[in-house]
């Protein structure tokens, strides 16, 4: 009787996996609140396991995480800065980034901390992206942030980027 039990869990476990990966599957795939937040069931879970499970399809993965902006829980916030800790291949990171960002937009002081780790990360691409998402939040401590990548920045583009007053 248990093993039975235990069997159908394991089934409409793996059922529910499949319809959040559905959600997340379409060519011209497009972020639909609604579709996420009105399941009965533990949606940010799914898709934690979906942003980091190897075998499934690449793009799937990246839009898992995407969804997960979706989310303010604290269990989000601390996969995604788990994630950001881990040495992600430049573009996870920047995603990952991004959806924190979205996330912790009552928690500023909390994204800055996560962001200022990578603000001189070796790709340039990644700096721009943090010093845009650091002029976005736009705070004491992200200007100051800031102030000291301008002064240790070697891209032009980046320099650029921080000394210009409009924020992204």
């Amino acid at each position: 009787m248990l093993f039975r039990f235990f069997l159908i869990l394991c089934f409409s476990h793996q059922i529910y996996s499949q319809e959040v990966t559905t959600l997340l599957s379409g060519y011209e795939w497009k972020l639909k609140p609604k579709l996420f937040l009105n399941r009965n069931e533990d949606t940010a879970q799914k898709l934690m396991d979906i942003a980091i499970n190897k075998q499934l399809k690449y793009h799937i993965r990246v839009r898992a995480i995407i969804a997960l902006k979706l989310f303010s829980e604290e269990r989000v916030i601390r996969f995604l800065e788990e994630q950001i800790n881990n040495n992600l291949k430049s573009s996870n990171l920047t995603r990952h980034l991004l959806s924190l960002e979205q996330i912790t937009k009552q928690q500023k002081e909390r994204y800055i901390k996560s962001a200022k780790k990578h603000l001189f990360h070796k790709q340039g691409q990644i700096r721009l992206n943090i010093a845009r998402s650091l002029k976005r939040v736009n705070t004491r401590s992200s200007r100051s942030l800031l102030k000291v990548q301008a002064s240790k920045e070697s891209d032009p583009r980046i320099k650029k980027l921080i000394q210009n007053k409009r924020a992204y």
